[in-house]
């Protein structure tokens, strides 16, 4: 006689019906949470007009593709194109526009027709976007060989001497390994690692 073997079952008690009871709290917790971040920025957009305060034919402007989406979406093609406001964006502007000035555009040869602010523009849509060169440059309207060399040569210009001594030599002063440890900000499955 061949028997059949029963799997057995775990007692039904309340511990899973507990865990998935905890599951739910914080996936609710975190969709209100995001639904209060939403509310929060759609506040803050509000506060800016989305159309132009004046238009003028012919008008030369310092940022003229930083306009253009602008001035057709508003903040919110900013914020779609970049992940910045249009306050967060002038914020990052401001923080770099004085060195961006003297070092962009400087040297011999041809000058760049592009202004800074729009090459500051078209690097953050392209670290945002991704995708290939030719399908970034078709989104300002340019050729891909000048668009590469602008966002690239915006890059060079930019990150090694003004953000890496501002955001990371700044940060490794204060934030040390030892003082990380002794305050319990390690992870807890590899306290090696910040």
């Amino acid at each position: 006689m061949v028997r059949q073997s029963r799997s057995v079952q775990p007692a039904r008690g309340c511990q899973p019906a507990r865990d998935a009871q905890v599951q739910r709290d914080h996936v609710e917790a975190v969709l209100s949470g995001i639904i209060e971040r939403r509310i929060t920025r759609e506040q803050e957009l509000a506060q800016y007009p989305t159309t132009t305060l004046h238009y003028v034919e012919g008008e030369d402007t310092d940022t003229p593709h930083f306009d253009r989406f602008r001035d057709v979406g508003g903040s919110a093609a900013i914020e779609d194109m970049t992940n910045f406001t249009t306050r967060e964006f002038n914020e990052l502007w401001l923080s770099i526009r004085d060195f961006v000035v003297v070092n962009y555009n400087v040297g011999r040869g041809r000058r760049s027709p592009i202004k800074a602010k729009d090459a500051f523009f078209m690097t953050l849509v392209t670290l945002k976007e991704g995708g290939t060169w030719h399908s970034l440059s078709e989104i300002f309207g340019l050729a891909t060989a000048s668009f590469t060399e602008t966002v690239t040569k915006f890059i060079e210009m930019l990150a090694p001497p003004k953000l890496y001594v501002e955001q990371v030599q700044g940060c490794c002063d204060h934030t040390l390994m030892r003082a990380a440890a002794t305050s319990g900000n390690t992870f807890s499955n590899f306290p090696c690692a910040l």
